[in-house]
């Protein structure tokens, strides 16, 4: 790992065409920082990371195995990733429930039938949500 008078290298995932994601500490500012970054030689360029989303996934991936991020970070990014595609599938039944109008007779069956089978797959964000298995209570008679 590198130390420098800037940071010092705490953890990096690397591809083969040396780009990287990087954890440093920062010395001047005291705290550890995540830094994108494209190398060329044993030399870091002076531009931004910029690669198609076909090569970033392995890079990340990468880095989620080296500890280049840290749990609670990892937990943050599940948890924005969950609510973010659950709230997309949400707007994509909206939107298909308010065309219900301009449907034609026997669609509108379908898009019920889509709209439950969407709801049917929503889990809870909170993975620590508590299962109930109890049956209901009986009715009482007053």
């Amino acid at each position: 790992m590198r130390d420098t008078r800037y940071a010092t290298e705490l953890n990096t995932a690397e591809d083969p065409n040396g780009q990287r994601i990087e954890r440093l500490y920062v010395k001047e500012l005291g705290r550890e920082e995540i830094r994108f970054s494209w190398w060329k030689d044993g030399q870091l360029m002076i531009r931004p990371l910029d690669l198609p989303e076909d090569e970033l996934l392995p890079l990340l991936s990468t880095a989620f195995e080296k500890g280049v991020f840290k749990e609670e970070f990892l937990i943050g990014l599940q948890s924005a990733l969950a609510s973010h595609l659950s709230r997309s599938r949400y707007e994509k039944s909206l939107a298909s429930l308010r065309d219900h109008g301009r449907r034609s007779p026997g669609e509108d069956d379908k898009a019920t039938a889509g709209l439950i089978a969407y709801l049917r797959t929503v889990e809870p964000i909170d993975e620590d949500w508590p299962e109930i298995e109890d049956s209901p209570p009986e009715p009482v008679n007053l």
